[in-house]
């Protein structure tokens, strides 16, 4: 069992003060099926978190799919800090 790294940006970068935010996650693929699982090869919730390959389908772009869907934000952004350009005049 191989376990692979994939990485996802959850944050664009905002000028030179602010670079953005990328996740990291680690996944395997066994029988045409791709699961998120921690560095150690625990699957992390192979029912969530595990889909089987479609043909032609590239395993990497699957597990960035998965992570995005498990690290996505459980409840709205609203109240989330807004970063501005600093003005200058």
């Amino acid at each position: 069992m191989e376990i692979r790294t994939v990485r996802i940006q959850v944050a664009e970068p905002r000028g030179a003060r602010y670079p953005g935010a990328v996740e990291e996650g680690h996944y395997i693929v066994e029988d045409g099926t791709v699961t998120l699982v921690d560095k150690r090869g625990t699957a992390i919730d192979k029912h969530r978190l595990s889909r089987e390959l479609k043909p032609g389908e590239d395993p990497r772009s699957v597990a960035a799919i998965l992570l995005r869907q498990w690290k996505r934000p459980k409840s709205s952004d609203f109240n989330r800090v807004l970063r501005y350009p600093k003005v200058v005049y």
